[in-house]
């Protein structure tokens, strides 16, 4: 093992890696921002241009395509009577002997026949038969509704509404992410300057240190020599006056050599933990701007959870051994305490006094006023797993509650304390992230719902799955299903295109295709 002077060595070269990272980072995410603002405004302007030229359109019912049917096999039948009727008349003119131009003659020879007279009956009932079709298909014509009154209209428009508000929100991240891009410019191109400063910092903080450990050298010796010359001259002066009690003097000895190790300890430790602190403040502040130094107390901060959760785990059968006896004497004691008190109470002439009654704890109940069954610690660890992704992971969070307020009145829902925590969250670490958040998949609310985040990600839920009368118990807009049938389940599957940053919900049960849904992230 090589011999060791004191010295301290500290590398002071600074890493800019992490800084030139974050500026390509931002340089991505404002070009892919632009991509989806350009996408997303010309999907506006095509559905809007498209529900605009429909809304005051009739809807082609099926009773009219019935009957547009039915017109064409009539009209086809008459064009075959007609051309019947053609070619009878050149047989006719044949037969009877009759000049090409000769039409009155012709005419008179075939009112007179019979073959003719029963094809232009049934010539003239083919065009009964298409005029009444015709006539159907206006009066249904003029029933159907407006494009703009029917559900598929009204979904179209639910859609444009949902892609103008993202729309919006691109253009704010868009607008955040150029701010940044600038920001971010403006950083990378100081970094060199930043680098000298920190140096400079370092360098004289070793110094310090240096002069430090030189001086705790000094001091220690110095007190060394100032506490055991005292307190032995002490011990003697003390030993020739009282010779006659020389064990008393030898315990009053010991007392205050105990007394001068302790004041020595309290001083060295009071030295040297304010450098400590100092340099731990030191190494925060570096982490921020430095991911290898950041590396290294993450790992530091890990294993010592983990030892500290081995003691724990540890700690548990002893736990379970000396609880209960715990708890029976606490429980005796504080019976013993009550009648105490009751007896106090009739003694001093009260005719009342106050009992204590117990109430069960719960030990992982943090007392957060807010509600919520997530607690921090859970909203950490998320953070915290999806910032160790790398960039080109795609991040879907499960959840169950995160509405309040459900009831079949109800056609707004509010976030309740779980789902403000868990928006809150996401949308802090969105933009720091390297995985992209695409969505949160929520349940509890036996609803079709949704909503856009403020960060454009979207929060889906999914009706329940039940069928009679059940169903209803939360969702209006649901029908009573038949059990039994097609109709009685519903099942989403959710289908994922992180090349166009999409989420499509394909239903399989209720709804069927009338209740596919599609989101954008």
């Amino acid at each position: 093992m090589p011999a060791t002077d004191g010295s301290l060595i500290f590398n002071t070269k600074i890493d800019t890696s992490g800084m030139e990272k974050d500026a390509k980072g931002v340089s991505s995410k404002v070009v892919d921002l632009r991509n989806k603002v350009s996408s997303t405004a010309a999907a506006v302007k095509n559905l809007r241009e498209e529900l605009e030229k429909t809304a005051g359109t009739k809807v082609k019912t099926k009773v009219a395509e019935g009957l547009e049917r039915e017109i064409a096999k009539a009209q086809e039948k008459l064009n075959m009577l007609d051309a019947q009727a053609d070619r009878m008349i050149d047989k006719k003119r044949a037969d009877f002997g009759v000049d090409k131009n000769d039409d009155a003659t012709l005419e008179y020879l075939l009112s007179q026949d019979k073959e003719w007279q029963k094809l232009q009956a049934q010539i003239t009932a083919a065009e009964d038969k298409l005029d009444s079709y015709k006539r159907q298909l206006r009066q249904v014509e003029a029933a159907a509704p407006l494009a703009k009154d029917t559900a598929e209209y009204k979904k179209k428009e639910q859609r444009l509404s949902e892609l103008t508000g993202q729309l919006e929100v691109y253009k704010a991240k868009l607008s955040e992410a150029e701010q940044k891009e600038q920001q971010t410019a403006a950083q990378t191109g100081n970094a060199s300057n930043k680098a000298k400063e920190y140096r400079r910092y370092l360098n004289s903080t070793v110094k310090a240190l240096k002069m430090f450990a030189s001086g705790l050298g000094k001091v220690h010796n110095t007190l060394k020599k100032t506490f055991s010359n005292t307190v032995e001259k002490g011990i003697q002066n003390i030993g020739k006056h009282f010779g006659s009690a020389n064990s008393k003097a030898n315990v009053f000895e010991k007392s205050l050599r105990r007394i001068k190790n302790t004041l020595v300890r309290m001083f060295f430790f009071r030295l040297v933990h304010s450098p400590i602190d100092a340099v731990k403040d030191g190494l925060g502040e570096i982490s921020k701007i430095s991911p290898t130094v950041n590396k290294n107390l993450s790992d530091l901060k890990t294993s010592s959870n983990y030892l500290k959760n081995s003691f724990a785990s540890l700690a548990a059968p002893l736990l379970n051994l000396v609880t209960p006896a715990f708890v029976n004497f606490m429980n005796i004691t504080a019976e013993v305490t009550d009648k105490v008190a009751r007896l106090i109470a009739l003694l001093s002439g009260q005719d009342s006094y106050t009992k204590a009654v117990r109430v069960q704890q719960d030990y992982l109940d943090t007392g957060a006023p807010d509600g919520a069954v997530i607690s921090n610690a859970q909203i950490e660890w998320m953070q915290g797993k999806i910032s160790e992704l790398p960039t080109g992971w795609f991040v879907l969070v499960f959840c169950h509650q995160f509405w309040t307020g459900v009831s079949k009145s109800t056609s707004t829902l509010s976030l309740d304390a779980n789902g403000t925590k868990i928006l809150n969250a996401l949308e802090t670490i969105y933009d720091t992230a390297n995985a992209t958040i695409c969505g949160v998949i929520v349940g509890h609310c036996h609803r079709n719902y949704s909503l856009i985040s403020a960060k454009g990600f979207p929060v889906i839920a999914t009706t329940c799955d039940t069928s009679g009368t059940g169903s209803r118990i939360y969702d209006p807009d649901t029908p009573n299903r038949t059990s039994e049938t097609t109709e009685e389940q519903v099942i989403d599957l959710f289908y994922v295109n992180t090349s166009a940053r999409t989420i499509n919900t394909i239903r399989i049960g209720d709804g069927d295709t009338e209740q596919d849904r599609s989101f954008t992230f």
